[in-house]
């Protein structure tokens, strides 16, 4: 927004006083009830009414009476002083799925995609159960292993300690014909202690590590585990963290085979219910523990 928000040239046709683009004789003679004083036109203008933004500043009010933040609040009302001139109008489903980017909008196209995905959720709900809710779907997946990351890297890196997030460093086999590594490893979170020479391995699962007391753990996520800490040398500790179902308790650990003397896949969970609780249970998982 910053930069601008967008414009583009919108058809227009209107009884206007003064000539503007091509006068359209044939609708003007059809017509009744106009002005003699007035002429029928069709004109392009550069206007920042049109569909794209008019999405945006309804995607905006829409969110706007659901959001208890003031802080978020303010930075919605300085987006909306924006749209103005903008009309809010109402948002037909099938223009919003169709509508196309080229060079001149592609940079508003996350803005767009965003608030489709907010009107589009919107829709749902009420359509379903005819109250106002409001749902954004996300990769939560992702989500949960990026914030578990920066919080470790908030609490382990210094001088001689490093947290890499998908560490690539790694391969499970090696081609005899062509020499080349294959199957490349790629850990979610990968801890390095320089100083003491040792590895933590931690895998996030956003998966229920229990249902109804019942205790689950998939045996392809335990294979995984076993790849990743026979190749890292120097991992003594490959976690699998879960989502805390149940506070304060233990779950399984398994000590690797004697050629692997030292090694332990275990699992463990977090609480996501503030910050505070989930960097006081990572340090727990972490530090907690004498090799």
């Amino acid at each position: 927004m910053k930069k601008g928000i967008y414009f583009e040239y919108i058809n227009k046709i209107e009884n206007l006083n003064v000539m503007r683009g091509k006068i359209l004789l044939s609708t003007y003679a059809k017509e009744k009830g106009i002005s003699p004083m007035k002429i029928r036109c069709e004109y392009d203008e550069y206007s920042e009414n049109n569909f794209l933004n008019q999405v945006l500043k309804k995607a905006c009010i829409s969110i706007l009476c659901r959001i208890n933040d003031n802080s978020i609040q303010g930075k919605i009302k300085k987006i909306l002083s924006y749209f103005q001139n903008v009309d809010l109008i109402y948002i037909d489903r099938k223009k919003l799925l169709d509508y196309k980017f080229y060079k001149n909008n592609d940079r508003f196209k996350d803005c767009y995609l965003l608030a489709r995905l907010i009107l589009l959720n919107l829709s749902m709900d009420n359509s379903q159960n005819n109250q106002e809710a409001f749902s954004i779907l996300f990769e939560i997946n992702t989500l949960y292993e990026e914030y578990i990351g920066i919080l470790i890297k908030s609490i382990w890196d210094n001088s001689f300690r490093e947290t890499y997030i998908q560490d690539k460093s790694k391969f499970l086999l090696k081609n005899e014909q062509t020499g080349k590594k294959n199957f490349n490893l790629r850990p979610d979170i990968v801890l390095y202690d320089l100083k003491n020479e040792y590895e933590i391995i931690i895998d996030t699962k956003w998966k229920a590590i229990e249902v109804d007391s019942n205790v689950f753990y998939r045996s392809s996520d335990i294979y995984q585990m076993y790849a990743y800490i026979t190749a890292y040398e120097n991992a003594k500790r490959c976690i699998l963290l879960y989502p805390c179902i149940q506070k304060d308790k233990n779950y399984s650990s398994w000590k690797l085979s004697e050629s692997f003397k030292g090694k332990f896949i275990e699992a463990k969970t977090v609480r996501l219910d503030d910050i505070k609780n989930t960097k006081n249970d990572l340090k727990k998982i972490i530090f907690n523990y004498k090799f």
